[in-house]
């Protein structure tokens, strides 16, 4: 990218680095463009739209092309952003947490129908390798008298979390709290959410360069099978759930069938696999076995 600072519209700045990203074969060219420039020039979408024909200021134009230079090498817009939209709400990232995918939301959108009404509200939540926080701020946001908990092994996660956590107004709703899996919960629940890592260690590589370059290894790499996580929050969370507790696991497309026979073998009753847009399996909703709410959905 030019990086002389020459004057410049926000039309003609979106235009070049639209170019730039094309050339570069990066998809969605031009609403990249205009979300770097937007973040930029520390403006809104909509606030763009309406200054196009005026001039962007150095400093801003500066940190633009350098935006762009780095979208260019493949650097996902959120990194670099430092931020991503998740459930209509803005969370900022860090180097040491995954960056959520839509499909995640999937799992606030299954506890919301699963409590529905005060009356039939969680008491209990909590969010198993919270990493930014989005499950633990969404629920706790959902559920206003719920007392939840967000756990992380890692404590740059928890930091993130925390600071997601107490910019969104819920900080004094969540407790934070450090933690291998489920080793540090104590109590029961009515819920567990988790998107534990679901990769198989030797298809990371494989993997496409804005996930394999940018997000943690650690928040991608499921072991062997991919399937590590689940297997430990299955052999744990148990004996965690209330009577009438169900936990929501995040797994892989094709991870249903083995996922499945993980919970059977573990004691849990699969209640429902719930399919993201696409059309694929994507999160496993169970509930111990024993439990007296039963079984109401179609299986």
């Amino acid at each position: 990218m030019n990086t002389a600072l020459e004057t410049v519209t926000f039309d003609e700045a979106v235009h070049q680095a639209e170019a730039r990203l094309a050339a570069a074969q990066v998809p969605h060219a031009r609403a990249d463009a205009r979300r770097l420039l937007a973040h930029a020039a520390r403006v809104t979408g909509a606030r763009l739209i309406a200054i196009g024909a005026e001039t962007v200021d150095p400093p801003a134009l500066g940190r633009f092309y350098r935006a762009i230079d780095r979208r260019a090498a493949g650097e996902p817009v959120s990194r670099i952003t430092g931020a991503r939209q998740f459930y209509d709400l803005e969370f900022a990232l860090a180097p040491h947490v995954l960056d959520p995918r839509p499909e995640t939301e999937l799992i606030v959108d299954a506890v919301i129908a699963d409590f529905p009404g005060d009356r039939q509200s969680p008491a209990r939540i909590a969010d198993i390798g919270t990493g930014s926080g989005v499950l633990a701020i969404c629920l706790a946001r959902a559920f206003a008298q719920a007392e939840l908990i967000a756990c992380d092994i890692d404590r740059q996660a928890l930091a993130t979390a925390a600071a997601n956590a107490a910019r969104l107004g819920v900080a004094n709703r969540i407790e934070f709290i450090r933690s291998d899996w489920a080793d540090g919960l104590r109590g029961v629940f009515d819920v567990i959410v988790s998107n534990p890592p679901y990769i198989a260690s030797g298809d990371i590589a494989g993997l496409d360069k804005e996930v394999r370059d940018y997000d943690p290894s650690v928040a991608l790499d499921g072991g062997r099978d991919g399937l590590d996580g689940h297997r430990a929050l299955l052999e744990t969370c148990g004996s965690l759930m209330s009577q009438r507790g169900r936990i929501y696991l995040e797994m892989g497309f094709d991870q249903a069938q083995a996922v499945q026979k993980l919970a059977l073998h573990a004691g849990w009753r699969p209640i429902r696999i719930i399919r993201d847009l696409a059309g694929l399996d994507r999160v496993l909703v169970a509930e111990p076995v024993g439990s007296r709410r039963g079984v109401r959905e179609n299986w």
